[in-house]
């Protein structure tokens, strides 16, 4: 796992009231010397938010700040390139200087991953709230809200939620941290992940990611059960299919992956329910 540095571009039409909204972010590899963005393509949904708002000037603005990134970015994948940035304030500083304007980028932010773009993608789909409003069907955005709003519940009815506890895994390459394990014979681990994107590329990059940690799980010296409780793309059976197909086939003795989604939460927590009761049983007494 890599620390990748991030900032928000955001529209903040009152400073005194301080309410923004996100319309891109930017992701700075320091080390490697690569850079991802996404920003909005055009402002004219900031206007259905904030009546009076310079949709056209900001668009304008949104098309020259991609011109910079892009530039910028296209000059770091030379092999020689003319400038080492050490921060990614330095990039967003030169092609858009801070002055008073309804446009601001945020203070540095740190996040962990593998692939750049995987992490901008993701960054994205959870941080450009505005992309959002044309979902409308819930209001899950991140790994965690799903987690919270949906399968939590099935643990604590069951009273398991009391046996899990976060895990940090060392492997061949890096220490992977998962916020829910439990230990019977082997370690369990009891993970959410969002797939309910908005586009493809970043859904399929989002397997890709958990495929990667999947493997390089199986170089750790324990065998694991890793239980990925998911939120499958509304109305793309085919995306679905994908994504328990590309997880379900990652599985060996080392690594047993089961992907797991609403409808067969409650079957699965029953089970877990009756093992963790026999193993509480052999250690502590009744469950």
């Amino acid at each position: 796992m890599k620390t990748f540095e991030y900032q928000l571009l955001q529209f903040q039409p009152d400073k005194v009231s301080g309410e923004f909204l996100n319309i891109g972010v930017v992701v700075f590899d320091v080390s490697a010397q690569r850079l991802a963005f996404d920003l909005l393509n055009r402002a004219g949904g900031i206007g259905q938010l904030f009546a009076g708002a310079p949709t056209r000037y900001l668009t304008k603005q949104l098309h020259t700040l991609f011109l910079g990134l892009n530039k910028i970015k296209r000059a770091l994948e030379n092999d020689l390139p003319l400038v080492k940035y050490t921060s990614v304030s330095e990039i967003t500083h030169a092609v858009f200087p801070r002055d008073d304007s309804a446009l601001l980028f945020s203070d540095i932010r740190k996040t962990l991953g593998v692939e750049l773009e995987t992490v901008a993608g993701e960054l994205a789909d959870r941080m450009i709230t505005i992309r959002h409003l044309d979902k409308g069907h819930d209001d899950i955005k991140s790994d965690k809200e799903l987690w919270a709003k949906v399968y939590k519940q099935y643990f604590d009815e069951r009273n398991l939620s009391q046996y899990l506890e976060p895990r940090t895994v060392i492997t061949k390459y890096a220490e992977i941290t998962f916020d829910h394990s439990w230990q019977n014979g082997h370690v369990n681990f009891f993970e959410s992940a969002n797939f309910d994107l908005l586009r493809e590329d970043t859904i399929k990059n989002k397997v890709r990611r958990w495929a990667g940690q999947i493997d390089e799980l199986a170089t750790s010296d324990e065998d694991y059960h890793l239980y990925l409780f998911s939120k499958m793309p509304a109305d793309k059976p085919d995306l679905a299919q994908y994504i328990n197909r590309f997880l379900g086939d990652k599985s060996t003795d080392k690594v047993r992956v089961e992907v797991v989604t609403p409808e067969q939460a409650a079957q699965v927590t029953d089970g877990l329910k009756h093992k963790m009761a026999i193993h509480d049983e052999d250690d502590n007494g009744p469950f």
